[in-house]
């Protein structure tokens, strides 16, 4: 995991790499190439970089949201920015001034739990209960249909246990 310092530089270079990849598909959609070839395109070279980029956008978006909510406790992060974290990791530690953590979280920024990403899902909430993260065990979302599935999914893991899913 990595510290994480500095949010609003963090978010202006995320800015600048999502410009990049934006630009980047821009240069396949004119290029003269089939459609077909331009999808394949796009996927292939843009596809990670956007899901990533998504994700690193949510967790420095969880970070401003726990700090309006929690002003009261100054918090270090540490996080896995681009979802490489290892099993027994989450995706964003918060630890208090003397370096207890007081926040394991967990989060998606895909839209629908459908096929693999439903599977994921299931994989990474079950995380909570076979890592014994520490703190508070929070799960971001970005959709209301995202939520549902995840406390529908939490329910049957241990009736859910002290995981808390929250739409951001």
């Amino acid at each position: 995991m990595k510290e994480l310092k500095n949010i609003s530089e963090k978010r202006n270079d995320l800015d600048d790499k999502i410009s990049d990849t934006l630009s980047n598909v821009s240069e396949i959609i004119s290029s003269r190439i089939s459609n077909l070839e331009k999808l394949k395109k796009i996927r292939k070279e843009a596809y990670e970089d956007i899901n990533q980029h998504q994700h690193e956008f949510l967790l420095l978006d969880i970070v401003k949201y726990i700090a309006q909510e929690h002003q009261n406790i100054e918090i270090t992060w540490e996080w896995n920015p681009h979802q490489t974290g290892g099993k027994n990791e989450p995706d964003l530690i918060g630890k208090n001034k003397n370096g207890n953590v007081v926040f394991s979280i967990e989060a998606t920024a895909s839209e629908n739990p459908i096929g693999a990403i439903d599977k994921r899902m299931k994989n990474t909430l079950s995380k909570f209960f076979t890592e014994n993260f520490e703190g508070k065990l929070l799960y971001f979302v970005r959709t209301a249909t995202m939520k549902k599935r995840a406390e529908t999914k939490l329910d049957k893991i241990l009736n859910g246990g002290k995981v808390k899913v929250i739409l951001l």
